[in-house]
């Protein structure tokens, strides 16, 4: 069994035994000594062991685990490389580099062209979704320009990269994705939109998490495709209750101008002694918006 064709973890702890140049006799001399030359950055040997028929893929996935931006152009010089291999894990190189925020790696992989963005790695997330859980601003925005990245591709939990940016609170991350046509009203596997996660933040999280999760709301209620059909209405009363006790009125008045209410079970609202017509005229002073819930037939 060559070496090479080990997993990658157990390949680094050979070569991470071998401490110096003269320690690799045969080892060298059967070009297994690239594990070796990329654990510590030798560029040279390196090379020697690519041009001897050391396999490009394990090389390219070694020098990204490790960082070595010299040593990752080598494999990918190589013909016949593979930038989409995956490790023991199912991780990419783009998977990696997107883990760790590693931009000059991610630039490099992404200007091949067989490079596949899309590749879902470990829990059937996409380098773009693991950038989003692992809070790697840099890589999302780099990712999200990417011609042929999905936005909204979803991992084993049916989660868009949106779902994750909404439940970690990412103010910025949620306002890039949306700028890249992420959908608003796409569904987990819970039948739970990005919108319906943030209610649910906003009404049990925790106080000193308020300001991005408000940040977070406006901006999915302000985006013109959202909606709150799919979303059940003891939440949307709910959410309208905070709204007038102690929360923001700037956001009541987001959703009835937006007419979402249009989506509401109005019935249902009823049974909780509520009337749009008094949260208006008592909390939005707002003639305009009073006027349209008349004319809507919500009373």
């Amino acid at each position: 069994m060559f070496l090479l064709h080990l997993p990658v973890e157990l390949v680094l702890i050979v070569a991470s035994n071998i401490e110096s140049d003269a320690d690799l006799n045969a080892f060298a001399r059967a070009s297994r000594a690239l594990p070796w030359a990329v654990l510590r950055d030798r560029e040279s040997t390196a090379q020697k062991s690519l041009e001897a028929g050391a396999g490009p893929n394990s090389a390219l996935i070694i020098a990204t685990k490790l960082r070595s931006v010299r040593v990752i152009k080598l494999p990918l010089g190589q013909k016949g490389v593979d930038p989409n291999v995956t490790d023991s894990y199912g991780n990419t190189p783009l998977i990696l580099a997107a883990q760790d925020c590693l931009m000059e790696i991610l630039e490099l992989l992404l200007a091949q062209d067989d490079i596949e963005p899309n590749f879902e790695g470990p829990k059937g997330r996409t380098a773009l979704a693991h950038a989003v859980v692992c809070r790697r601003t840099a890589a999302v925005e780099r990712l999200l320009d990417f011609p042929t990245a999905c936005v909204n591709s979803k991992d084993f939990r049916g989660r868009a990269p949106l779902h994750y940016a909404v439940r970690s609170l990412q103010v910025d991350v949620v306002k890039l994705l949306l700028s890249k046509r992420a959908d608003p009203n796409i569904m987990d596997a819970d039948s739970m939109t990005p919108l319906a996660v943030c209610i649910h933040h906003l009404l049990t999280g925790y106080k000193c998490h308020r300001l991005q999760t408000e940040l977070i709301l406006r901006l999915l209620i302000s985006h013109p495709e959202t909606t709150i059909k799919y979303i059940q209405s003891y939440p949307i009363v709910k959410i309208f209750e905070w709204c007038l006790n102690d929360g923001d009125k700037e956001i009541f008045k987001l959703l009835l101008a937006k007419t979402f209410l249009k989506d509401v079970d109005i019935d249902f609202i009823r049974e909780y002694n509520i009337t749009l017509f008094v949260w208006a005229v008592n909390y939005v002073e707002n003639e305009d918006i009073t006027a349209m819930i008349l004319r809507g037939g919500y009373l």
